[in-house]
């Protein structure tokens, strides 16, 4: 860019400053806001109408479904004891024999985290590395493929 275009670029930019700076300022209409607020109103009502669980707050699903996750949890526990319990054993009995399971379980799970650690200490760092690289490209190639696929089949079905 040589000197005259400079001049003539920082010209035409001070005109143009001068005509906006003597335009008046404009204003938006008195009923705008109320229009785009019933606009908002009505596509939350139109979402909340559908019922869909995907349109829900965030915190309002993670909330939902870890109390649906839990109430599953409890229910078939409580299938399980109501359906093998016999009515000669005590309530207290019956408490007790679960919490014992569950020490059971919880038992089994630290014996096997202590197993794994032990073997992350004795595996070598390279093949640990090597390993992650591995499951993360069979990851990626997972995800490049479905996505190829999921593609495939909505212009199929477009020219359908």
């Amino acid at each position: 860019m040589n000197l005259n275009d400079q001049n003539n670029c920082e010209r035409l930019s001070a005109a143009v400053d001068r005509e906006l700076k003597q335009l008046s300022e404009l204003h938006a209409p008195e009923t705008l806001i109320a229009r785009v607020m019933s606009k908002i109103e009505q596509r939350e009502l139109a979402a909340a109408r559908n019922g869909s669980w995907l349109f829900w707050p965030l915190r309002w699903r993670i909330v939902s479904l870890s109390a649906f996750t839990t109430l599953f949890c409890v229910a078939c526990f409580g299938m399980h004891w109501f359906l093998n319990a016999p009515f000669k054993i005590s309530l207290v009995q019956q408490i007790d024999q679960n919490a014992s399971s569950l020490g059971f379980v919880w038992n089994t799970l630290s014996v096997l985290a202590d197993a794994v650690e032990l073997a992350l200490r004795k595996l070598d760092a390279r093949f640990l590395i090597l390993s992650a690289a591995l499951i993360g490209t069979a990851y990626l190639i997972c995800i490049g493929l479905g996505t190829m696929m999921v593609q495939t089949a909505v212009a199929r079905r477009k020219h359908l």
